[in-house]
């Protein structure tokens, strides 16, 4: 019985690992972004697309999507850059 609440337990966590695991998590804008750019997620470069607009370098984005191996981004609540 412990094993199957185990099994089950860990089967309802959220990924931590991946693309599913970027979700929701915040980056930094390393190219301006207008409409495509680069952003810094953790020790990792990626290409990105702006949902709305230009980012400047230096603003915080939350990773909303993937548009192939781009990340979708929208600019992070009380970012004023």
């Amino acid at each position: 019985m412990i094993l199957y609440f185990k099994i089950f337990k860990a089967m309802r966590l959220k990924p931590r690992l991946g693309m599913e695991g970027m979700l929701g998590k915040t980056g930094v804008v390393i190219k301006d972004i207008n409409p495509e750019g680069k952003i810094r997620y953790g020790s990792e470069i990626w290409d990105a697309i702006s949902e709305k607009g230009k980012l400047s370098e230096g603003t915080k984005v939350i990773i909303c999507g993937f548009l192939g191996m781009k990340l979708l981004l929208k600019k992070r609540p009380g970012e004023n850059q």
